[in-house]
């Protein structure tokens, strides 16, 4: 499978993880499936116009830059591409604050 990202860790314990991922303003819409993480995650936007968040039975909601999501594990959602590159910094079982 190929992942519609790349991801640089930031930082990483046996119990959290930091990484920047990054999604190409070129990326096939296709490869942006609705998925499940096996971790929580706090997920802040760090550089991304016109692209959204949407969770299962949800309608989408604009990722704006330096806004702050929180997707509990195991909970469907996908990414909705938007207009340029999309840069993204995850926190694995913590809080952003």
């Amino acid at each position: 499978m190929v992942k519609p990202y790349t991801d640089t860790i930031a930082w990483q314990t046996s119990s959290k993880k930091i990484f920047v991922r990054v999604f190409d303003a070129t990326i096939d819409e296709e490869l942006l499936e609705w998925h499940q993480d096996k971790h929580d995650r706090c997920v802040k936007v760090v550089k991304g116009t016109g692209w959204q968040l949407q969770f299962d039975n949800q309608l989408p909601q604009a990722l704006s830059p330096s806004g702050i999501y929180l997707i509990d594990k195991d909970t469907h959602h996908r990414i909705l591409k938007g207009k340029d590159d999309l840069v993204l910094l995850i926190i694995e079982n913590t809080i952003i604050t």
